[in-house]
């Protein structure tokens, strides 16, 4: 059987050889200069923001990997030429899905699905270890991220990380933020290697699974087929976690312009994949989000059981709303003054504090319940951190958002931000139709 490592690796250095010019460090020293207006730092979950980059960056390389598969010189010598041989690599990929939510009209009844358009664009240095990632959702930016070998910087300065909690350890206690369950960090700098930085783990995983492909011969051709009117043949490999991947290759250009996950997962188009050069390429510092500062935490901090009489909850909250004395045959059994706050992604803003005000009709404990949860602003302490995600749901008077899960909605009346939590459905949206000024 052929060793296929030392080929890919050949391959890689071919796609990814050794930059010749230099990137943006000024701006990265000029950062650091200025790191006591550190960031926060942030995990990586959910569909995680290097996700569709991960998928994008391992279907740019995997396509350079296909020659091997294909036994045909000319298909490695044009998918190589396809990608370039600048040391920087350049992926912009989006998906465009429902997102799972839908807007209600509440005068009329019309539902409208929400379609979001979610883009990642990312620089990927691997030789000097840097990576900027711009997240954007329906075309504006809502994340903004420079990985370098100092550090990882957002728009609000360096993200707080080991290494450097480890050779700050007086600052990062000032900061007070420690890797030690202790919450101590002591007084002497040390150095912990800080790894360079990479696409996402998953893209190992896709990387180590085409690998084996290609050495049992398992990576397979399965059809072909034409997207936006250009021929394409598709390519199927399998993933380590029993998953399989599709990716679309142009058949003309050798570009890689879809990829999918089988059976009926996600679906990533890739707009552009290329190798720059580093001059070209942008490591410039972290901008702002366009979408303006985002609730990031939050949470209720005080609570004040109120009477169940309209005076005493009128006052707990200026406009406050409600939907009657009962709902539904569900009477009003809880009143409470909240007091909220909620902090600001990248320190945009300072943290805020607000009131609030809950109402539940019927009861949890028992089976059906509606909980009202109203303020003047979006809480994040009340489930509106959606927003950040979905910019293009804004105004909501008279409509409410909602999902096809959970019984949760959200509208704005009487200049209020209210959340609705429901045990079904037909309670949620009999709640949003009721609610009236107190």
């Amino acid at each position: 059987m052929i060793d296929v490592e030392p080929i890919i690796e050949r391959e890689l250095e071919r796609m990814l050889p050794v930059p010749v010019a230099t990137p943006d460090w000024a701006d990265v020293e000029h950062r650091l200069a200025r790191r006591e207006r550190a960031g926060r730092g942030r995990g990586l979950g959910r569909f995680s923001r290097f996700a569709l980059a991960a998928t994008a960056l391992g279907v740019g390389i995997a396509v350079a990997m296909v020659a091997r598969w294909g036994g045909s010189g000319g298909f490695e010598d044009r998918a190589l030429a396809a990608l370039g041989s600048e040391p920087v690599l350049h992926v912009v990929a989006h998906t465009q899905s429902p997102s799972g939510g839908r807007l209600v009209d509440l005068s009329t009844g019309v539902t409208t699905p929400i379609t979001q358009k979610m883009e990642m664009e990312i620089w990927y240095d691997q030789q000097q270890g840097l990576k900027h990632t711009i997240s954007r959702s329906d075309g504006k930016i809502i994340d903004d991220t420079l990985e370098t070998p100092e550090g990882s910087y957002t728009p609000g300065g360096i993200v707080y990380d080991c290494a450097w909690i480890a050779a700050h350890p007086v600052e990062a206690t000032k900061a007070r933020v420690s890797c030690n369950a202790n919450g101590k960090n002591g007084t002497t700098p040390r150095v912990i290697p800080r790894p360079k930085p990479s696409i996402d783990p998953s893209l190992q995983g896709f990387l180590d699974g085409y690998q084996r492909a290609l050495a049992t011969g398992k990576a397979r051709k399965t059809g072909t087929g034409e997207i936006d009117g250009r021929p394409v043949v598709w390519l199927a490999f399998d993933l380590p976690d029993r998953r399989s991947e599709e990716v679309a290759v142009d058949a003309e250009t050798m570009r890689p312009l879809l990829v999918r996950e089988m059976p009926g997962g996600y679906s990533y188009r890739i707009e552009q994949i290329g190798t720059e050069s580093s001059k070209d390429s942008d490591f410039s510092k972290p901008r702002l989000a366009e979408v303006g500062a985002q609730p990031t935490a939050g949470g209720v901090i005080s609570s004040e059981s109120l009477a169940l009489r309209p005076s005493s909850i009128r006052t707990a909250l200026p406009g406050a709303v409600w939907a009657g004395s009962a709902l539904g045959g569900l009477p009003l059994t809880s009143a409470q003054r909240d007091e909220l706050r909620t902090s600001f992604a990248d320190h945009a803003r300072p943290p805020e504090r607000g009131l609030g005000l809950r109402l539940e009709y019927g009861s949890g404990a028992s089976g059906a319940y509606v909980l009202l949860m109203e303020s003047n602003r979006p809480q994040f302490g009340y489930r509106w951190e959606f927003v950040r995600m979905t910019p293009s749901v804004r105004d909501l008077t008279g409509k409410l958002y909602t999902t096809s899960g959970v019984a949760i909605g959200f509208t704005v009346t009487n200049g209020l931000y209210v959340t609705i939590n429901a045990s079904n459905h037909d309670l949620l949206m009999l709640a949003a139709r009721s609610l009236q000024p107190l």
